[in-house]
């Protein structure tokens, strides 16, 4: 070859080796390719080039617009996705915006824009929020991992069980443990059998973490066998004892009862007291009351007796100096059925109000005393004491809240328990439950809670929504907005969609996060282009919950 030939063809492996992509390509199709392959290597700005170069010279391609777009949400550049959010989008690329968003604020810096970001992919639900709770779950931050925990918790990706299971062996914060150990049983991790089995047997774990990890076990376990069971009873360990009764329990195996008898007379209190509770439940018997120096195994034992008529003992705790164990031997009473009614009537005059609300709970549970019970409802309603659950099951009861006022969980127990008691209201066909509604929606400490909280409410009866919606048309525009999001969050009622969307414009940023919440949980494919437009917000805590809610939407 001639050396002035050998020179061209140098020259033009030189243009062809270095010249822009773009020049190489001669269809949008190409670029579309390689912008692919740039977004399977994870090579985001690299990915981000090509399809800008590609737009430049076909700024008509369909096919290239959502590889930008695609590659745009991958970076997650959510000012880049703003730009190419128009009213023609279709369903996939609102979604794949939506998850750029998500991914944006995954990876800032601020503490509760990861947080949204974290609840944002689990409401997602789909296998791009999986890689984001993954992430989640090595957080530095121990409020993201505690969090991307509990989202995991719902969830039995194989992905996450493996992160879940291996957190679980090095976690050293107490809280995100006992969220672990609830979580291994809840997603059915079987290699974290013997990890919570280390728990249960173990003397050195907290209360709360033994408990934790039973919970965790039973949800685990299949149907043991009776010798299954005898290896519990006779175990060194207590853990292993309780475990054995909460299996019993969990299982129904009254042809196992005989081997829990053991075990009514433990050296470990809570021992004692799960066998008589569980043989109570499942085959409650008479019996002499043997010398019980724990009060709560002795209102156990009494509870069990009064199931078949003897109320003696619980008359006894009832008289107790003590408050808690009085309320405790009245929760008890109150768990003894049809036998025990009458005697549940009787507590509707007792001096403690709490009683007296739980009473009324249990009469109007079984259609009696109604004249008399709802009176102290709607006196409980009135009350500005806050509400908590107090007490083990089956034991458990309402009473004045102990929990600090600026603790969310606190408050979002307290409304849960009063929206019950409202619905109760409205059920029964009380005269004023309109009224009652309105008082509570217009209290200044009444407002409907954030998604994560919002998820333990549970859903109205029919009659408790008509009432609510009534108030839809309230002069107060407090009331109508919290009757809007009640309604929505309450019952995924589409009557107040058009309330909160004109609500929006005018409403306080804490207001529009809550009303961003409600349009996702309602789920109505009408308030998707509301949600599309509501990407464009400059704050991204809104940004990350209209996001959530648009793939809600999407999916209905």
């Amino acid at each position: 070859m001639k050396k002035k030939e050998l020179g061209f063809l140098l020259q033009v492996a030189f243009l062809l080796l270095f010249m822009p992509t773009a020049l190489l390509a001669k269809e949008p199709s190409q670029f579309v390719s390689r912008v692919e392959g740039h977004l399977l290597l994870e090579d985001y700005r690299e990915a981000i080039r090509e399809a800008e170069r590609g737009q430049k010279l076909y700024p008509d391609s369909k096919e290239i617009q959502k590889a930008l777009l695609k590659s745009y949400a991958h970076s997650g550049d959510h000012r880049k996705l703003q730009s190419l959010i128009h009213a023609d989008l279709s369903d996939d690329e609102l979604e794949e915006i939506a998850w750029g968003m998500i991914r944006s604020g995954r990876t800032s810096g601020s503490l509760p824009v990861q947080f949204y970001a974290t609840l944002s992919a689990y409401f997602g639900r789909d296998i791009r929020g999986v890689k984001i709770l993954q992430e989640a779950l090595h957080s530095s931050n121990r409020m993201i991992r505690q969090l991307a925990v509990q989202m995991a918790g719902g969830m039995r990706d194989r992905i996450l069980q493996e992160e879940v299971l291996d957190l679980l062996k090095k976690e050293s914060d107490w809280q995100v443990r006992l969220s672990l150990l609830r979580a291994a049983g809840g997603m059915k991790i079987e290699e974290a059998k013997p990890l919570l089995e280390k728990v249960v047997e173990s003397e050195k774990p907290t209360d709360e973490e033994r408990a934790a990890a039973l919970e965790g076990l039973v949800n685990l376990l299949e149907e043991p066998t009776r010798e299954q069971i005898e290896t519990l009873v006779k175990a060194p360990r207590a853990g292993l004892r309780m475990l054995a009764c909460r299996l019993v329990d969990h299982f129904d195996l009254k042809e196992a009862l005989d081997l829990l008898l053991p075990l009514q007379n433990d050296p470990q209190w809570q021992v004692r007291k799960e066998a008589r509770v569980v043989s109570g439940w499942l085959a409650p018997r008479y019996e002499e009351l043997p010398e019980e120096q724990h009060p709560e195994v002795a209102i156990a034992i009494a509870w069990v007796n009064a199931r078949g008529g003897d109320f003696s003992g619980l008359h006894f705790w009832l008289g107790s100096s003590n408050k808690q164990l009085r309320q405790m031997a009245a929760a008890a009473i109150c768990m003894t059925g049809e036998t025990g009614l009458q005697e549940v009537a009787s507590l509707l005059d007792h001096e403690n109000e709490y009683i007296q609300l739980n009473a009324a709970l249990t009469l109007l549970q079984h259609g009696k005393e109604k004249k008399r019970a709802l009176p102290i409802l709607r006196n409980a309603l009135n009350s500005e004491n806050r509400l908590m659950f107090e007490g083990d099951e089956p034991f458990s009861y309402v009473t004045k809240s102990t929990i600090p006022h600026i603790t969310p969980q606190g408050e979002t127990i307290n409304q849960q328990i009063r929206l019950h008691l409202l619905d109760i209201l409205a059920m029964l066909g009380d005269e004023d439950v309109e009224g009652a509604i309105r008082d509570f929606l217009a209290s200044p400490h009444w407002g409907i809670p954030n998604r994560a909280a919002g998820a333990l409410l549970q859903e109205g009866s029919e009659a408790a929504r008509d009432a609510v919606f009534a108030l839809l048309d309230d002069p107060s525009r407090k009331v109508r907005l919290q009757a809007a999001l009640t309604l929505a969050m309450w019952g995924r009622d589409p009557r107040a969609l058009t309330l909160l969307q004109k609500e929006y414009f005018k409403a306080s940023r804490w207001e529009k996060e809550r009303i961003l919440e409600a349009l996702g949980h309602i789920g109505d494919k009408s308030a998707i282009p509301f949600l599309r437009d509501s990407l464009k917000e400059r704050f991204p805590q809104l940004r990350l919950i209209a996001a959530a809610s648009l793939l809600q939407c999407l999916r209905s």
